[in-house]
């Protein structure tokens, strides 16, 4: 008897945990446009300071002269205010330019998750993952996407696709376990 209440001590404090990954995968934002903003020194060339998009009406910007540097801020802009059509046009303004770049394309992959146009993010984060098999967030970004979207099975997939081609990389194992461990439906949760 005294093990099976230790057994049942165990599972939940393992349940617990788990509880709590899966509130920060399901709840974490994936690499965020702010993120590639300040780590992509390729297209900023320098780090461009923090706008609040409540505070800075988005400008209008020529899209064939501006630069890419111009662009790829105008989007940044854009995007953080929820004009998302404008972000759109920049960033594929910018491919047009680049088109292999990775972090404008999970970028624009971002855009449309947010804009809730789930075939064209997919199809984005599939272009990064072609582009860049070792882009690690386009794997969680693409899994997180067909998981919220009740899709299990083809998160699964990508986050194996990702494990094979990066093995042992933490963050993906972690978001496959997480997976695993998870109830599938809304029964299972109880």
């Amino acid at each position: 008897m005294r093990n099976k209440k230790n057994i049942g001590l165990v599972l939940g404090i393992i349940l617990l945990f788990a509880l709590g990954i899966l509130g920060w995968f399901c709840l974490k934002p994936s690499r965020s446009n702010s993120d590639i903003q300040s780590s992509d020194q390729d297209i900023l060339g320098s780090k461009s300071k923090e706008s609040s998009p409540e505070s800075e009406p988005a400008k209008e910007i020529d899209f064939k002269s501006a630069s890419t540097k111009e662009l790829f801020e105008q989007a940044m802009n854009s995007y953080q205010a929820k004009n998302y059509q404008e972000a759109e046009n920049a960033y594929k303004d910018i491919l047009t330019r680049e088109p292999e770049n990775s972090d404008v394309l999970l970028a624009l992959g971002n855009t449309y998750r947010d804009w809730e146009k789930i075939d064209l993010a997919i199809a984005q984060y599939e272009k990064v993952i072609n582009s860049d098999p070792h882009n690690i967030t386009a794997y969680l970004d693409l899994a997180q996407l067909y998981a919220s979207q009740n899709q299990r099975e083809k998160a699964e997939q990508v986050l194996k696709n990702g494990l094979n081609k990066n093995p042992g990389n933490s963050d993906l194992q972690n978001s496959l376990d997480i997976l695993y461990i998870t109830p599938h439906s809304e029964e299972e949760r109880g």
